[in-house]
């Protein structure tokens, strides 16, 4: 059977091509999306609330005397990482580390009192 004058066969394969192409370009736009919404997720990397004394314990401490819990978080990958921010006074910061970390090497001075620069 020979094409019309005029009309290819094209018009018959032009659908078949362009499902597969449609399909293969919603999966990628897909993947993208996928990985891009979930660097919140805990399963998928993000960082979790957990109460801070499963913080600490991961690091081998106790909440210090005086210390209010403000944020504990936990972000799990290939490794696992918590955060621990304490409320506290400065001047117990020292005593605490040196107690708990007895063989860790002096904390290094980072942060000054306002008004005044930080000397190493």
């Amino acid at each position: 059977m020979a094409a019309e004058r005029g009309r290819t066969r094209w018009g018959l394969i032009l659908p078949f091509l362009a499902v597969p192409v449609l399909v293969l370009g919603f999966l990628v736009v897909g993947m993208f999306l996928w990985a891009l919404t979930g660097e919140d997720d805990p399963r998928a990397g993000g960082a979790a609330k957990v109460p801070c004394a499963g913080a600490l314990a991961f690091g081998g401490a106790e909440r210090p005397a005086g210390a209010e819990p403000h944020d504990c978080t936990v972000q799990r990958g290939i490794d696992t990482a918590y955060t621990a921010v304490l409320l506290m006074p400065r001047e117990n910061v020292r005593y605490w580390l040196g107690h708990t970390y007895p063989d860790a090497p002096e904390p290094a001075r980072t942060a000054a009192p306002a008004g005044r620069s930080a000397s190493r």
